[in-house]
């Protein structure tokens, strides 16, 4: 499903799929901040995506939960929300 997504979505992001595990952290390629980035899709579209500079990770990357009962869902609305960009 996220393989899927990230795919469409190769303009805004980098994706490496994960070797395991319930967590992913990918990447924006432009130079908005990822803290920015964050807060504005919350605010938006209600859907929650943590910096990962808060897990030591990068000031580009951002983690997501994989393990979500609503993921499809939260891809739909981070879709909308970079059709708003």
């Amino acid at each position: 499903m996220c393989d899927r997504f990230f795919a469409t979505q190769a303009d805004f992001f980098h994706w490496t799929t994960p070797k395991g595990g319930s967590t992913a952290f990918p990447s924006l390629k432009s130079a908005i901040d990822v803290e920015d980035f964050c807060i504005d899709l919350v605010n938006q579209q209600s859907v929650l995506l943590l910096p990962g500079n808060y897990y030591d990770y990068g000031h580009k990357n951002f983690r997501i939960g994989l393990g979500r009962k609503n993921l499809p869902e939260c891809l739909d609305q981070l879709n909308l929300y970079l059709q708003s960009l």
